[in-house]
């Protein structure tokens, strides 16, 4: 048997150890980019909210009529809350203490008190709510009725609709910009971005984009945002300064939304029709990954530390984790 010196074994050591500690460095300064966990959750989930200390996501489950709470943990559902019928939209209040869900069916919002996720009040609004965006302050929420055309704005100190702002061309989503200043909403029948200045809510600009423009994506640094185009396979890149698009990125077969990384150096943009999500690199606007989820990804959210990113398959009945 061939015996190795003390010397071999060291040297064996200290390069077993650098190279576990480049690969660790090599990780923690990636993104993610593999399937770690599939959820599984209610019938026909649409869309996902996760909390600010990233310990719990929101799922809506369009053809259940509840909402499913994940926790993050471990990847199980830790509650599961009747709302209305048919919820769509969802999102978390900034300070994490209630989660608003759009009844598209039911024509309202479930506000859900997450320290015992039960539903505190339900919010009336107008004919076929669809989307939601609260403003980085929290005070705010905006939602697009798509039936009506016009968009409702919630103040969330009293759950009251403070204003319905007239907005046409068929507004589907809604995005607040990282600055509180203005509020984007994409408009399926006319191929643009309105943009809404929220000092006095009315309409200061339209973006002309690609066929059928769906989820606006700001990044948390706020210069640029990124929007599906569901007809043209794509993704228009916005510079928010001056609201125009510098560039158009490709992507897969009928992008539906998406969502940024924390630190805005990557963008995960989910394709229907593929079953994919296409990873951009946002310094070079390169697609550089491709990973294949469940059936029909229609929405992702990020944890706020960055670490994971939930993809919501609304034909498999499941949410796709997404880690290192």
């Amino acid at each position: 048997m061939k015996r190795f010196s003390l010397k071999t074994v060291l040297i064996a050591l200290i390069i077993g150890v650098i190279l576990f500690v480049v690969c660790k460095k090599k990780e923690q300064e990636g993104y993610p980019n593999r399937i770690v966990a599939t959820v599984p959750v209610g019938n026909r989930p649409c869309d996902a909210a996760a909390l600010p200390n990233s310990e719990y996501v929101y799922v809506t489950n369009g053809g259940s009529n509840n909402v499913s709470v994940i926790r993050t943990s471990d990847n199980t559902v830790a509650a599961t809350i009747p709302v209305g019928d048919s919820p769509d939209g969802i999102v978390a209040l900034p300070n994490g203490n209630y989660v608003y869900a759009v009844n598209r069916g039911g024509n309202s919002i479930s506000v859900i008190k997450t320290s015992n996720n039960t539903v505190e009040t339900t919010i009336p609004l107008n004919t076929g709510p669809m989307n939601i965006a609260v403003l980085p302050n929290g005070e705010y929420l905006y939602v697009t009725n798509g039936d009506v055309h016009s968009v409702s704005v919630i103040r969330t100190s009293d759950n009251t609709v403070v204003a319905t702002i007239p907005i046409s061309g068929g507004p589907v989503c809604v995005a607040a910009l990282p600055d509180g200043q203005y509020i984007y909403v994409t408009r399926w029948l006319y191929d643009d971005v309105a943009v809404i200045q929220t000092s006095n809510n009315t309409i200061v600009e339209s973006i002309p984009v690609r066929l059928k423009p769906w989820g606006p994506v700001p990044l948390p640094n706020g210069d640029y945002a990124y929007v599906t185009n569901r007809g043209d396979n794509n993704v228009s890149v916005i510079r928010t300064s001056n609201h125009t698009v510098v560039g158009t990125v490709p992507v897969g077969s009928d992008p539906h939304n998406g969502c940024a990384l924390p630190n805005s150096e990557y963008v995960y943009i989910v394709n229907e029709d593929n079953n994919t999500v296409s990873v951009i690199r946002t310094s070079d606007n390169t697609v550089v990954d491709t990973i294949s989820v469940g059936y029909a990804p229609d929405f992702a959210a990020a944890l706020p530390n960055g670490n994971y990113v939930y993809v919501v398959n609304m034909f498999s009945d499941s949410v796709s984790v997404i880690g290192r």
